[in-house]
């Protein structure tokens, strides 16, 4: 018969007066088995201190489900200190298959975590930060799965980890290094550790299937930006939450987090709130290096003290010469157009991975992938890469970034509409959408300064107020200042028009030489 094999941790540490949990993984055919937990230095010698559902200083709680059972201790001590076993009874006459493992109780550790235990929804993210002594300054960070012992490692302080999910990111400053998780999938529940050196602390995170309609606010990671310079960072947020307060403050921990703007303040930060776009956007101006650390996009939901506010973190990084930055932050252009953003990079992220993604969708073209038939990224290698979208749509509008490595720089695009020729029958121009045939309604503007003339072929111009036209013009994007060039859609025969999720209805009023026009969302 196959030899059980038992996983464990190697050396924990635990803060004198805290609580650990050590999770001990056994073979799927020992679910049956009995397990315990023992303490002594030699095998010969161990003294038992608990059984499976045992109650008790030490208490193991067996999950076979998981393949694995924990040995849990509360209001630890300095005299806790020792070696342990997790052990397995074998299910012949063989000896219980154990694996020893030394606990380290100190009133001062060289290596813990504020919080052991994290719980997030899949596609979200989460971090976790762990904090180690003077001693452990140089030693290896890792950040490891207890059961499969696959591990992300950071050698050099001064850099992340550069994997796509997990990045690891080391402040000697604060002595502590953070790990974030994203894109959270189900399976990435578990058992991990963080560990400096040969210490190591358990930490169990739980991943659960994202519930129907529950938030997901989306930003970027970490934001580069010159001293000196400018940037908005947009966060997006469900469509439901429309109508929530919005801000955005600093601070590495939450609970510690000064809000700095709230939606449509005034200040060195500014918060402007889109809904018709579910996103807002926290603006700066001349960034300085004391704006660099950790920021919070957030959405109110209940009271900060209740904890139910909505967050996603990012980091600010501000440098005189950054080591991503972009001279353009906003572009324009028409549909059907080609434009291009060019995006500089430090020599030491030469070799760094560079992509350009929308933010939104986190939909990203890679350089190592070659050329999307829109969307082309090149790379000269002389310290700048050039991403190029041709053919342009109306949905192209909104947020992207190029990054190298783990660095983000955010780029707004907005495509406009084409602008009709003067002198044009718009009326010729015709689209189709799904085989539906679309007529071309063109907007003009008249002497009367308080009203303002469509002409809806086949019929004569027709009144619409300018309050009515101003929802309009909101919906389809465009400015009232230039109405006389702008041009809808509306669907040939038929009173109304669809664009995006809404409906822009048409309707005749008791004048019967005007009509109305109203909103409507789609479900209403």
């Amino acid at each position: 018969m196959r030899a059980l094999s038992l996983k464990t941790l190697d050396r924990v540490a635990v803060r004198e007066g805290g609580n650990v949990t050590i999770p001990c993984f056994y073979d799927a055919q020992y679910e049956l088995n009995s397990k315990y937990w023992c303490r002594g230095d030699s095998w010969m010698t161990c003294e038992m201190l608990a059984r499976a559902n045992h109650t008790g200083r030490w208490r193991i709680t067996d999950s076979p489900a998981l393949g694995s059972f924990t040995a849990s201790l509360t209001d630890a001590s300095s005299s806790d200190s020792g070696t342990y076993w997790c052990a397995v009874d074998s299910s012949d006459m063989n000896p219980p298959d154990r694996q020893p493992l030394y606990l380290s109780v100190q009133a001062d550790p060289d290596l813990f975590v504020m919080i052991s235990s994290l719980s997030a929804e899949e596609g979200g993210t989460v971090s976790v930060q762990c904090f180690y002594s003077q001693g452990y300054k140089n030693k290896a960070k890792r950040w490891c799965r207890v059961k499969d012992q696959t591990c992300f490692e950071k050698l050099k302080t001064e850099e992340s980890s550069q994997d796509s999910s997990v990045q690891i990111h080391n402040n000697q400053k604060s002595r502590s290094f953070t790990v974030e998780m994203s894109g959270l999938r189900l399976s990435d529940s578990g058992w991990f550790f963080c560990s400096a050196g040969d210490l190591q602390v358990p930490v169990h995170l739980t991943v659960a299937r994202a519930k129907a309609g529950a938030l997901s606010l989306k930003t970027l990671d970490t934001v580069a930006v010159r001293e000196g310079g400018n940037v908005t960072i947009p966060c997006f947020y469900d469509a439901q939450y429309e109508l929530n307060s919005k801000y955005w403050c600093q601070g590495f921990y939450w609970i510690f987090c000064e809000i700095l703007a709230r939606a449509n303040h005034t200040g060195r930060w500014r918060v402007t709130d889109s809904p018709a776009h579910g996103s807002f956007t926290a603006s700066l101006t001349d960034a300085s290096s004391s704006d660099s650390g950790t920021y919070w996009c957030a959405v109110e939901i209940g009271s900060r003290a209740s904890n139910s506010d909505k967050r996603k973190y990012l980091n600010l990084k501000v440098q005189k010469d950054p080591d991503l930055f972009v001279l353009n932050s906003s572009v324009s252009a028409e549909e059907g157009d080609t434009v291009s953003i060019q995006c500089f990079y430090s020599h030491q992220n030469q070799q760094k991975t560079k992509r350009w993604c929308r933010i939104k969708e986190r939909s990203c073209y890679e350089l190592k992938n070659g050329a999307n038939s829109s969307i082309l990224i090149t790379d000269d290698w002389k310290r700048s890469f050039t991403v190029e979208m041709s053919g342009l749509r109306l949905s192209d509008s909104g947020w992207f970034f190029c990054s190298a490595g783990d660095l983000q720089v955010p780029v707004h695009l907005t495509v406009a509409r084409a602008k009709a020729e003067k002198g044009a029958d718009v009326r010729s121009r015709a689209q189709s959408d799904g085989g539906v045939a679309y007529d071309i309604v063109y907007f003009k503007k008249t002497t009367d300064k308080e009203q303002i003339s469509i002409r809806c072929p086949p019929e004569q111009d027709v009144i619409y107020s300018v309050i009515e036209i101003l929802e309009l013009s909101q919906l389809a994007q465009i400015s009232l200042a230039d109405l006389h060039d702008a041009i809808v859609l509306k669907e040939d025969g038929q009173d109304m028009e669809r664009m995006g999720r809404r409906l822009i209805v048409f309707g005749k009023t008791d004048d019967r030489d005007k009509k109305w026009v109203g909103l409507k969302t789609d479900g209403e």
